[in-house]
């Protein structure tokens, strides 16, 4: 058997492969069993409130692209943070090389060397500016060659009295992309002529015949303290150089000095950013649950933000590597940032106990030794990985008794009950066709008739609802359009009679199953008007 799928770009069927055909067809399935464990655990249902909410998943990548920005700018900032660190040591060693330097002054050698220095460094200005010349040469030139177009388009395919047209226009396109092409292969060699001319033109002018002049008596006067015996110029020289690279990396501290607090706002920034984002996922759970649950249900639901215990203490096992044990401290951790109504707040004044017990700074704390052990072998990744940590939302479900005015917990419920609330639910809102596997094993006919009443009818409407059952109740009182009888006296599956509610043969197997027997059925065919 083979199934094909109609593709809307090319007009035509296309045969599925067996691992794209369930793909293809979307439906949701939900076996009792699947609908009591959600019962257990609610928090279950945020991936069913967020499946309908594309919003959501937009969202979610956008935090990913966010949280990627915010450890890059982390970790560029430790880099500033770090060249800063150097600054004392710079000073010293400039201070050192200074003082080195003067010591030659009473052998005459002062101001050459001032001069050498001077010269020196002018000259690693001009190469840096060629150098950067170079650089957007070869911009130019990976741009260049990738400015081919690889084809025109093929038109042998369209109407011929349109060929011509077309022809014309696309000859037309192709020419003027050739000029736009040939002028930037014209600004590659034009930068390539500028570079020659400027090397050139720095090779002839006066400053380099000045600073030949003092390269070579700089030289001239080295060997001649050499042949004297005083060998200590080379050092000299070596030491003047690194004197001109050591002013040069206080220059770039102190410009790291100044850029600092702007990097440590923008990095706050965009900590906000994701914050912001991530509550906006909250709104759109709150606002999808405020429209498919109304006022009349017999379930409330409550998106607690920030209130997942279980996944906050997964996220925290996660980051500090530990998925077992040091349950004592992981407890605390998880109690101090969820208390209260800040846990953002919470969450930052813990990162920043963990950033003074790796320095450290700290004397007292309620973490055991070996947490400390843990929170100080923590690198700055994960203390990054910390700071954006947010926990997941709560789903609160509460469900209100028939005759009761007051909603209760859904964990206080039976079975029966906790199965109708979460079914009730699932059947609020979706438009793909739903398959159902003997919901009714955890609900009395009670809860099945109300349920099904409720829900079935009104839900059946806009989606497709395939119910697999044992009680007959659910295809007369959800007004079923179809019913298969399945044949259970034999050993594999066959269909005994199919049809609607009013057909003979589907009606006779319904009462022989139905409690109450053919006298109910004829009640229920009165209410629901069936022939």
């Amino acid at each position: 058997m083979a199934f094909y799928k109609f593709d809307d770009d090319t007009e035509e069927f296309k045969e599925l492969e067996e691992s794209s055909l369930l793909e293809s067809f979307k439906l949701d399935i939900f076996s009792q069993k699947q609908i009591y464990e959600i019962a257990k655990n609610p928090n279950a249902l945020r991936e069913r409130i967020d499946a309908p909410i594309y919003e959501i998943d937009e969202t979610k990548i956008e935090l990913f692209n966010i949280k990627k920005k915010y450890m890059e700018q982390s970790a560029k900032i430790r880099r500033i943070e770090s060249e800063i660190s150097r600054k004392s040591k710079v000073i010293a060693d400039i201070d050192e090389k200074k003082e080195l330097i003067s010591s030659f002054k009473e052998s005459g050698f002062e101001d050459l060397i001032r001069e050498f220095k001077e010269y020196s460094s002018q000259r690693i200005e001009l190469m840096n500016f060629v150098k950067d010349l170079e650089d957007k040469k070869n911009h130019l030139s990976s741009i260049v060659s990738k400015m081919n177009l690889s084809e025109k388009p093929d038109i042998t395919n369209f109407d011929p009295q349109y060929h011509s047209e077309l022809d014309e226009i696309v000859n037309e396109t192709v020419s003027e992309y050739s000029q736009i092409n040939l002028l930037i292969e014209e600004a590659e060699k034009r930068i390539t002529t500028l570079i020659n001319e400027y090397n050139t033109k720095i090779k002839d002018s006066e400053w380099r015949k000045k600073y030949g002049e003092i390269s070579n008596q700089f030289n001239t006067t080295k060997e001649d303290m050499a042949r004297k015996g005083i060998d200590d110029l080379s050092k000299l020289e070596k030491t003047t150089r690194e004197l001109s690279s050591l002013e040069g990396n206080l220059r770039n501290i102190r410009t790291f000095e100044e850029t600092l607090s702007g990097e440590i706002k923008k990095n706050a920034e965009i900590k906000e950013q994701y914050f912001s984002r991530r509550e906006g996922i909250t709104l759109k759970r709150r606002e999808f649950i405020r429209s498919v649950i109304s006022g009349s249900d017999n379930i409330k639901i409550e998106v607690k933000p920030y209130r997942d215990k279980r996944h906050f203490t997964d996220s925290i096992r996660t980051v500090l590597q530990k998925n077992s044990g040091f349950d004592e401290d992981i407890n605390k951790i998880v109690q101090r940032c969820l208390h209260g109504q800040d846990v953002n707040s919470n969450i930052s004044l813990l990162v920043e106990e963990f950033i003074q017990i790796r320095n450290q700074k700290v004397g007292d704390t309620e973490f055991t030794g070996r947490m400390i052990n843990v929170i100080k072998a923590l690198n700055d990744e994960q203390i990054d990985e910390l700071s954006l940590l947010i926990p997941e939302d709560e789903i609160s479900v509460k469900y209100k008794p028939n005759g009761s005015s007051a909603f209760r917990v859904l964990t206080n419920a039976s079975a029966g009950q906790k199965t109708s609330a979460i079914l009730t639910f699932l059947l609020s809102f979706g438009e793909v066709p739903l398959i159902l596997d003997q919901p009714e094993d955890d609900l009395d006919n009670h809860l099945i008739y109300d349920l099904i009443v409720e829900r079935l009818k009104k839900t059946k409407e806009k989606r497709q609802i395939i119910v697999v059952t044992h009680n007959a109740n659910i295809p007369v009182n959800g007004d079923s359009e179809l019913v298969l009888c399945m044949d259970s006296e034999t050993s594999g599956i066959r269909v005994l009679c199919e049809g609607p509610v009013e057909n003979d043969s589907v009606r006779t197997e319904i009462c022989g199953v139905m409690e109450g027997g053919e006298d109910a059925f004829k009640l229920r065919s009165r209410r629901y008007n069936i022939n």
